[in-house]
C-alpha cells in the first residue's frame, strides 16, 4: 500500500498493469490489492499462462493496455530468475522497460522488480519517501559537479573514474515520474562515467548471483576486475572458477559494450538498516556500487547492453574531487575528516 500510494501515487484516473510469474504472484497480490483501492482499472497477468510454444512477443491483450497516450498507466513487472527454455516470454525480459527505453512514452511510469522478496516489501517498500528525498538531495548536491572519483577498499580496490558533469549529469532517484522506469525501493544517485581505470575487488555482492555466491562466499574468495579505458579487461579469483566462467560469458560474450563500466551509483536510502544479500535493495543501502554493461541513459549518454551487473564492495573509501565522501563504508557528510 505504501509503495502504491506514496511512491507511485496511483489515483482513480490511472490504469494499473501487473505482469508477474507464478513464483512472484504471491508478492504481486498485495500490489494488486492496494491498487484496486485506488482505481478500478487494474489488470493482472501471470506470464507462464502465455509461454506456450515459441512465442517471442508479449500478447496483444497485455501490450495494448499501454497504447493510448492519453491514458496514464502505472505498471509493475515481477519475476524471479533461471527459467527453463520453454518459458520464452520470461527469457525475453521486461517488455515495458524495452518500450520505455526505445519509444520514450510519456504516459507510463513503470516499476521493474526482478528477484523481489517479502523481506524487501517489509523493509525497503516501507521507508518514508521524505527520508529518501532528503538524503538523495544532499548527496546529489555533493556530486553534481564532480569530475573525478577515487575508490579504494581493504580488499584491494584501487579505482579512478572520470566524469563529465556538463554533458552527463547525476540523477537522483527519489521519485518515479511518467516516461521512466525504476526499481523499488528507491534511493540512489547515479551517473555514467566517461572513463575508468584500475582494479575493482568485489567482496560483497554481484547482481544476479546473490543466491549462490553471496556475502560469505565473496568475502572468502573476492573477484578482481582489471579495468582499462572504461572496460573490464580481465576477471580473476583464486578459487571461484565456475563463477569466473559465468561472469566471463556475461561480460565478454554478450555484446560489444557488455564489459563497459556503465554506472557509478551511491545508495541514499537511509531508512535501511543493513545489507540483506539482494541487489534490488542493497544497491540503495548507503554506500557505493559500480555496474558493468548498460549505461544510465537518463544521465545523458546511452549505450545499451544485455548486461548490467551491479557490484558492491565492503568498507570502501570514496574521494570526490579529492574530498572524502565515504570512509570505511560510511558517508562523511560533515566536513573533511579524512585526507587522501
Amino acid at each position: 500500500r505504501y509503495a502504491v500510494d506514496e511512491y507511485l501515487r496511483v489515483n482513480p484516473k490511472n490504469r494499473v498493469v501487473i505482469l508477474t510469474d507464478r513464483k512472484s504472484s504471491e508478492l504481486a497480490r498485495p500490489i494488486y490489492n492496494a491498487s484496486v483501492r485506488r482505481t478500478s482499472d487494474v489488470h493482472f497477468f501471470v506470464i507462464e499462462d502465455y509461454c506456450t510454444g515459441k512465442r517471442r512477443k508479449f500478447p496483444g491483450e497485455m501490450m495494448c493496455l499501454f497504447e493510448d497516450p492519453k491514458q496514464k498507466v502505472v505498471s509493475f513487472y515481477l519475476t524471479q530468475e533461471n527459467y527453463p527454455d520453454r518459458f520464452e516470454l520470461l527469457k525475453l525480459g521486461d517488455p515495458v522497460v524495452d518500450l520505455i527505453d526505445l519509444e520514450y512514452p510519456k504516459h507510463i511510469k513503470h516499476v521493474c522488480l526482478p528477484g523481489l522478496t517479502k523481506k524487501i516489501m517489509q523493509q525497503g517498500f516501507c521507508v518514508p519517501r521524505d527520508i529518501v528525498k532528503k538524503y538523495s538531495t544532499l548527496i546529489h548536491h555533493r556530486l553534481r559537479k564532480t569530475k573525478r572519483i577515487e575508490i579504494t577498499s581493504p580488499a584491494g580496490t584501487d579505482l579512478e573514474l572520470k566524469l563529465d558533469p556538463k554533458n552527463i549529469g547525476w540523477v537522483k532517484e527519489d521519485h518515479i515520474s511518467y516516461g521512466t522506469w525504476k526499481n523499488l525501493p528507491l534511493g540512489e544517485v547515479y551517473t555514467s562515467p566517461i572513463d575508468c581505470n584500475g582494479k575493482l575487488v568485489i567482496d560483497c555482492l554481484i547482481g544476479g548471483y546473490e543466491s549462490k555466491y553471496g556475502f560469505g562466499f565473496l568475502r572468502r574468495y573476492p573477484i578482481t576486475f582489471k579495468i582499462k579505458k572504461g572496460k573490464v579487461a580481465e576477471i580473476s579469483c583464486k578459487r571461484a572458477t565456475h563463477l569466473i566462467n559465468l561472469l566471463g560469458e556475461e561480460i565478454f560474450e554478450n555484446d560489444a559494450v557488455a564489459n563497459q563500466i556503465g554506472e557509478i551509483g551511491f545508495g541514499t536510502n537511509f531508512g535501511l538498516t543493513g545489507l540483506i544479500g539482494n541487489i534490488l535493495q542493497d544497491e540503495k543501502f548507503p554506500g557505493v556500487h559500480i555496474a558493468i554493461g548498460s549505461s544510465m541513459p537518463d544521465c545523458g549518454k546511452a549505450w545499451r547492453s544485455r548486461n548490467h551487473a551491479d557490484l558492491i564492495m565492503l568498507y570502501p573509501h570514496v574521494f570526490v574531487d579529492a574530498r572524502p565522501l565515504i570512509w570505511n563504508g560510511k558517508y562523511e557528510l560533515n566536513g573533511n575528516k579524512h585526507k587522501k
